[in-house]
């Protein structure tokens, strides 16, 4: 048995547990994935080397996001140019002229208000000042775990680092910012004590996430903290276009973990409000309930605690490359908390998270001169567990 990580897919975003990048992992087995891992390039030359693809061993489960039924993060190939100098009059520092176009936040009419909270009540809506940039600092870390039977393996993954601006660049009459974010920094952190793989691993993924450095994106927010779809250009370097396809999402997690999105009602300190949906991504059907609460107020500064659970029943699964009768099982929960000032895009946020899935999949047929194998249904549980935070300033 071995673990068979997932490739990021670009997506669908389905709320607070995504299927579209964690579910390719959970079938792996099922679908018969067996990747021999490429060995490293001996470095004989302190020449400087292309930009790489990230290798598809990198995993990312975008748990902490809060807007179900929104689209998911795209890379655009815009001509963004890292070495070109910003335009100082620009308040943006030249990104809104090079940040490709973003889509508009999603509606929410499963947001319900469950609590208003004690008084002083009132709405809480972000103000925002236009071409003032934050520094987010966003940290991920992911495990994985695969058990069947007795046999357990685990993988731990490098942590990945990104710094970015991220500025408001202006404000319509109905209150939606359009924002510019550029990369100053995508990198993956490392230890001497990694244990081989890892290490290995990190030296595989570290040049196309440096190449990343000075990309541009774009996305759009409104006053109650619903967010779009960023999107990140990406340029005419293939490596850099196929690298920045799958750090699109990431950076759509690290944003939509920052924020918080607020219901329409005035709430005071102690409200909860809930939004419950129906999501299908990559064939699994599932329900995601997504519970907020306002657990701190101190003028324009909050702290609030989300908690999202996802579940899937066993069910059968859909893609043609899964042996007859598979079927597969998801359950997840994630803890974060947000605390931040309305006038600021974030403060500080955190959260850990642990999705499950049980493979379920018959015995195949014995090859001709193979060994014997158990006969009946053969169950394995695959497992990601994420800690992230971002910090602003």
């Amino acid at each position: 048995m071995s673990i068979r990580p997932a490739h990021i897919a670009r997506g669908h975003r389905t709320s607070s547990l995504s299927l579209g990048l964690f579910l390719p992992f959970a079938l792996a087995t099922a679908m018969g994935c067996n990747k021999t891992e490429p060995k490293p390039d001996p470095d004989t030359t302190n020449a400087p080397k292309p930009a790489q693809p990230i290798p598809s061993d990198f995993v990312m489960n975008d748990f902490f996001v809060g807007d179900a039924g929104a689209p998911g993060a795209a890379a655009a190939g815009n001509p963004a140019d890292p070495t070109s100098p910003a335009d100082q009059t620009d308040p943006s520092g030249g990104l809104a002229a090079t940040a490709p176009a973003s889509t508009a936040p999603a509606a929410h009419p499963n947001l319900k208000l469950v609590d208003p909270g004690a008084e002083p009540k009132t709405k809480r809506r972000y103000d925002l000042k236009t071409g003032h940039a934050d520094t987010v600092k966003f940290v991920l870390q992911t495990n994985l775990t695969e058990q069947q039977g007795a046999q357990k393996e685990s993988m731990q993954q490098p942590p990945i680092l990104m710094t970015m601006t991220v500025t408001p660049t202006a404000k319509s009459a109905d209150g939606v910012y359009t924002f510019a974010v550029k990369l100053v920094k995508s990198d993956v952190g490392t230890s001497p004590n990694d244990p081989p793989q890892v290490a290995q691993l990190a030296k595989r993924m570290q040049p196309g996430l440096q190449a990343l450095a000075g990309t541009t994106g774009t996305f759009t927010m409104d006053a109650r903290g619903s967010l779009g779809q960023f999107t990140l250009g990406a340029g005419s370097n293939p490596a850099v276009a196929e690298a920045a396809d799958k750090i699109a999402p990431l950076v759509q997690q690290a944003l939509e973990g920052a924020v918080v999105e607020f219901p329409d009602e005035p709430i005071g300190k102690g409200a909860r409000w809930q939004e419950v949906t129906d999501s299908n991504a990559e064939g699994v059907k599932a329900k995601v309930t997504i519970e907020t609460m306002l657990a701190d107020v101190n003028g324009d500064g909050v702290n609030v605690v989300v908690k999202t659970v996802r579940s899937a029943p066993s069910q059968q699964v859909a893609d043609p490359r899964a042996p007859k009768g598979t079927t597969v099982a998801i359950d997840g929960t994630a803890l974060s908390s947000v605390t931040t000032h309305l006038d600021h895009f974030v403060k500080k946020a955190q959260g850990e998270a642990m999705t499950k899935a049980t493979v379920t999949e018959m015995a195949p047929p014995a090859q001709p001169g193979a060994a014997p194998q158990k006969a009946g249904p053969q169950t394995s549980t695959q497992i990601i567990s994420v800690k992230q935070s971002v910090e602003g300033s």
